[in-house]
């Protein structure tokens, strides 16, 4: 086998082996980041929008006055940018009936009443996404299914190099080229001290086929 071919098969193996590694690091890293993400990041936005709807809401009565007249598609017109995303749970009660309730999500409701508001003879309740699931997938055989963030991502390879700068990518191409430079200096350490070994093994018997032809 040539030495170009040798190599070749070199680096194939320590990419291979450097994309193993770092993808088991970017599995057991992202949990920690994907939890605060949600939990902190995402949760305080959804609070935020909460808010600013109730906000809006409370000075369009004010302005309008108490006998506005509202209807469910007002309301799903309104909120319908944070509703179709799924970015904020909501239910609307009329005389205590359920007639509207935004779309369900792979997201877990971390708090199903949040906050709530009366609104001409509506009753808006405005709730929390929890964390979304890392690992397991409780609809998937075994656990490992779309709704899972990491093994959603994990069925994309051709998006493991997107470049979007996050807590999942960001973290892999990190691992990845800390592992490949890793594994290629070592690799190539392993190449040279064995080459050096052949080379004195060569000039020992270069030596000794002279000895015995002196002799």
């Amino acid at each position: 086998m040539s030495d170009k071919r040798r190599m070749i098969q070199m680096q194939v193996i320590v990419f291979l082996t450097a994309i193993i590694g770092a993808l088991i690091m970017t599995a057991v890293y992202g949990k920690v980041k994907h939890d605060r993400y949600y939990s902190v990041t995402i949760e305080e936005v959804q609070k935020t929008q909460i808010n600013l709807s109730i906000s809006m809401l409370e000075l369009l009565i004010s302005k309008r006055g108490p006998e506005i007249k509202l209807t469910v598609d007002d309301f799903k017109h309104a909120f319908e940018p944070v509703l179709t995303k799924r970015f904020m749970p909501l239910k609307i009660y009329q005389d205590e009936n359920l007639i509207f309730q935004s779309p369900l999500s792979y997201r877990p409701i971390k708090t199903p009443k949040h906050k709530e508001i009366q609104l001409g003879g509506y009753q808006l309740e405005f709730g929390i996404y929890g964390t979304p699931p890392w690992f397991i997938d409780g609809t998937a055989m075994f656990g490992v299914g779309t709704n899972a963030r990491y093994w959603r991502w994990l069925g994309d390879p051709k998006n493991w190099f997107s470049g979007k700068y996050d807590y999942i990518h960001v973290p892999f191409l990190s691992f990845l080229g800390l592992f490949y430079f890793f594994l290629f200096s070592l690799a190539y350490r392993f190449r040279a001290s064995y080459l050096s070994d052949q080379v004195i093994v060569t000039l020992e018997e270069i030596k000794k086929h002279q000895l015995e032809h002196n002799s």
